[in-house]
């Protein structure tokens, strides 16, 4: 089956599957008004991500290439990117579903603007199965906001001398020919959960012992 028709298949799966479960019921008045918004943009970091596979902590390199909601479905949004280990490049596509809404002010009732919040859900990206050592991606992730009062939303503040994470990606891969899964995590800046990988305080650091796995 050629990639684009593939691709086809695929967001046709997740598209179908997901708007039918509880996952996409959207209670919350804060979460309609933001997934009413056109979030693309803001969805693709503005700096590199930074990423791990497996226990080794092997580095990944995840891009999207690009992103852009779901038609007649606010709340979801298919990605187009590629992922490399070594020199073994793949593309994916897949669907990002945004679930949840909270509110990072230290009074969640405030009125007050700009409002930060921070917006989580999941993820499903395909690899082209065409290409060498490819599988799925699947996992739950977070990324930060601004509202102002306007309504208008953008990036979430990012120092990349504080400990600030973004657009953090946590879950897993599983090659197509196996039933094994490896986790695999990334995101801006910082990676969640990297265990002793980074050693930084106020940024990104990576452990020496790690040097001869890609950093």
């Amino acid at each position: 089956m050629p990639f684009r028709l593939f691709i086809i298949a695929l967001s046709g799966l997740f598209i179908a599957s997901n708007p039918g479960d509880n996952k996409t019921i959207i209670p919350i008045s804060e979460l309609r008004e933001i997934c009413a918004q056109d979030l693309s943009e803001l969805l693709i970091p503005e700096n590199e991500f930074l990423g791990f596979i497996g226990e080794d902590k092997q580095r990944i390199y995840m891009v999207f290439d690009s992103l852009h909601k779901v038609e007649g479905f606010d709340n979801q949004y298919q990605v187009f990117g590629h992922s490399t280990v070594f020199d073994n490049r793949c593309d994916f596509n897949g669907i990002l579903v945004i679930e949840n809404y909270k509110a990072l002010s230290s009074d969640e009732k405030s009125t007050e603007y700009p409002k930060r919040f921070q917006l989580s859900g999941t993820y499903k990206l395909a690899e082209n199965p065409h290409q060498r050592h490819v599988g799925l991606f699947e996992g739950q992730f977070q990324s930060h906001f601004i509202q102002y009062k306007d309504a208008q939303v953008k990036r979430g503040l990012i120092d990349p001398f504080r400990a600030d994470r973004n657009h953090q990606y946590q879950g897993t891969w599983r090659e197509y020919s196996s039933e094994k899964s490896k986790v695999c995590n990334w995101g801006e800046l910082r990676i969640p959960n990297s265990g002793d990988l980074d050693l930084g305080l106020h940024g990104f650091s990576a452990n020496p012992k790690y040097q001869n796995k890609g950093w």
